[in-house]
């Protein structure tokens, strides 16, 4: 580790590369965003409010910076899907309703296999994929509840 007063200590490769990439910089102005980014990584302290400073444009460093947490919005809009395919759940009857849920993993656990699902329901597996599949089936009846779940289910 490199012990020089940063922040952050970096291994000795990662200050050897910013030695290289800054002694580039003074050579040739082709540096690629990661690059700039490594750089950048390097100064102490820098004002959120402070111009980036990059080529393209002299916006403040918090616009360029990417938003970790969804926008209201898309909370809003995450909610309304969740309470619109718990409600298509329940037009399935009970244990039809937790053997699907169980299977997709609605609403926050893990997908569960045919087989775990049959230990503890005490069924086949084959009986388990019947239901699931008849669930299925019953949702599909509801175009827009049916294409809330695939898009539930691949996102």
């Amino acid at each position: 580790m490199d012990n020089e007063s940063r922040l952050i200590r970096l291994p000795v490769h990662a200050v050897q590369q910013l030695t290289a990439l800054r002694d580039s910089e003074d050579e040739s102005h082709s540096l690629n965003d990661l690059q700039r980014a490594m750089l950048a990584a390097d100064h102490p302290w820098q004002s959120l409010d402070e111009p980036a400073s990059t080529a393209d444009s002299d916006d403040p460093l918090a616009a360029i910076i990417p938003a970790s947490d969804p926008s209201p919005d898309d909370v809003v809009i995450a909610r309304d899907h969740q309470a619109r395919i718990t409600q298509a759940f329940q037009m399935l009857p009970t244990r039809q309703r937790r053997i699907v849920m169980a299977w997709l993993g609605w609403p926050d656990h893990e997908p569960q296999t045919f087989a775990a699902i049959a230990r503890q329901e005490h069924l086949s597996s084959q009986r388990i994929q019947q239901i699931v599949h008849e669930g299925l089936t019953r949702l599909r009846q509801h175009p827009d509840l049916y294409a809330l779940l695939r898009s539930a289910a691949q996102s």
